[in-house]
Parts: C-alpha cells; sequence; structure tokens
C-alpha cells in the first residue's frame, strides 16, 4: 500500500510511507498515526509543524532523507522516538523543548560539528542519544 494513495493498513496507528520519492511531508495522514516511517525520501527540509494534525505520534523516522534544515515551531507533546540518521544536517535548531517527551534522538551519519549550547535542554527523558558518524 502507498500513503500517496490514503491507503492504509489495518493499523492506522503505523503509517509507513518509506521510500515513496516523496519531497514533502503528506498531508492526508490519519489523525490516529503513532508510528511514521518516512524514511528513505527525497525531503530536503522538515517542520514539526508538518505533524501538528497527528496528537498520537509517538515515533518519527526521517532518516536517509536529504534533510538539511530541521525547523522545531510546533509542540510534538507524546513524541518519544526521532530518527534523523543519515541526512545532511549541519546545524541542530536550538532547542528541542517543543519534544519533551522524547526518549531517543538519533543523529548518525550527519554533518554535524557544534552543538547549540542548550540544544538539548528540557529533554530531561532522554535516554539514548546517538550523535556518531
Amino acid at each position: 500500500m502507498s500513503c500517496r494513495h490514503a491507503l492504509w493498513c489495518l493499523c492506522p496507528e503505523r503509517v509507513n510511507c518509506s521510500g515513496q520519492g516523496l519531497t514533502e511531508v503528506p498531508s492526508a495522514l490519519p489523525n490516529t498515526t503513532g508510528i511514521l516511517l518516512l524514511n528513505t525520501n527525497h525531503l530536503a527540509s522538515v517542520s514539526t509543524a508538518s505533524f501538528q494534525h497527528l496528537p498520537e505520534l509517538i515515533e518519527l523516522d526521517l532518516s536517509g532523507n536529504r534533510l538539511g534544515a530541521l525547523h522545531i515551531g510546533a509542540t510534538l507533546p507524546l513524541l518519544q522516538e526521532l530518527i534523523l540518521s543519515h541526512n545532511a544536517l549541519a546545524l541542530l535548531p536550538g532547542l528541542f523543548q517543543a519534544l519533551g517527551q522524547l526518549k531517543e534522538l538519533n543523529l548518525r551519519g550527519n554533518r554535524l560539528r557544534t552543538l547549540p549550547e542548550k540544544a538539548f535542554e528540557g529533554l530531561t527523558g532522554l535516554k539514548d542519544l546517538d550523535l556518531s558518524d
């Protein structure tokens, strides 16, 4: 099933849009989405505002895209896992406070050389942070 055609599996809380050649986040995602796989697409820039209509989102996989920019403008109150590995991120968007429930953050394989001083401030529940490669 393809997310381009708004066809969803029997478990609408898990939406798989992997490898679809997407250049932007689909807008017609079910608001019950809990796990969203957007890995291996062609996304160059993403804002948390794109996911604001997904109040149950707990896991977001954006790995293997072309992300050069990540904008945290909207709160994702339940998000626990954010996978941003193997993108082109050279800078982090300052504070991740809008993602207060985050437990896992994977930034492996990006172009990060420095981190903002208070980038992870407010992430008191963060258990796993991967900045390797």
